[in-house]
């Protein structure tokens, strides 16, 4: 089950160790959530980090893509790191991160102030249920969004790589989230989840991605009439959503 939801890299640097890396349909489904969040977050923690592999891609579409910042003393997201297992330390670490904190999260992130957005990707499952909703509801707590992603359920994993933490202790999925706003994607078997308690970013929820495809729609066909009909009924909608939520 874990060559499902991760691959594996080796540290050439350091003899060839083995470490975990997220497959490359979650990689998609987390940066696509990342690159629309708007205004882009300028402080960001990546928490249970490993290899770097999230502040790499956040460097580049962050930093580099579009803006064309490629320098370090250019780069204006400050990115910060946490991870538990020091041997997973490699040069991605102090390319792609301002600071990296070695150590149990659950203690660390509560010292290290708000963000705009905290990934924490293949991390949950790592932590005993109830310790995992108190990490995440604090995490919510100081952060604008979080994204997480998991297996769906419980999956079977012992501790690998001479890691303990990366044995898994509890199941996620999406009824976890009752609590805030939630965008999510299924990826295979895992998926990927934008949580926030406040509102989501235009588009990444499926609501927001079908009226986007509507209002494109009418706006091609022409008639005004048309297009203040599609106002209209989105209002309503919209309207019924909130007294429900009330």
């Amino acid at each position: 089950m874990f060559g499902a939801e991760r691959a594996l890299i080796r540290k050439r640097s350091e003899g060839g160790d083995l470490m975990p890396i997220s497959s490359a349909e979650k990689l998609s489904a987390v940066m696509m959530f990342v690159v629309a969040i708007s205004p882009r977050p300028k402080r960001i923690l990546d928490v249970g980090m490993g290899c770097g592999t999230y502040g790499m891609l956040c460097r580049a579409y962050l930093e580099m893509s579009n803006s064309g910042r490629y320098e370090r003393g250019d780069w204006e997201t400050q990115l910060i790191g946490v991870e538990v297992f020091e041997p997973y330390r490699n040069p991605m670490w102090a390319f792609a991160y301002d600071e990296v904190h070695v150590g149990d999260a659950v203690k660390l992130v509560p010292t290290l102030g708000s963000f705009d957005l905290v990934l924490l990707c293949d991390i949950l499952e790592h932590l005993p249920k109830e310790v995992g909703k108190t990490f995440l509801d604090d995490v919510l707590s100081r952060s604008s969004y979080v994204i997480v992603s998991s297996p769906c359920g419980h999956t079977e994993q012992e501790a690998i790589f001479g890691n303990e933490a990366e044995r898994h202790v509890s199941g996620w999925s999406k009824r976890d989230f009752r609590g805030c706003h939630v965008a999510y994607r299924s990826c295979g078997t895992g998926f990927v989840a934008l949580l926030s308690r406040g509102a989501l970013p235009k588009g990444v929820t499926r609501l927001g991605r079908i009226w986007t495809l509507i209002k494109i729609r009418l706006i091609r066909i022409g008639p005004a009439s048309l297009y203040r009909l599609y106002k209209a009924i989105k209002s309503r909608l919209l309207a019924k959503r909130e007294a429900r939520r009330n």
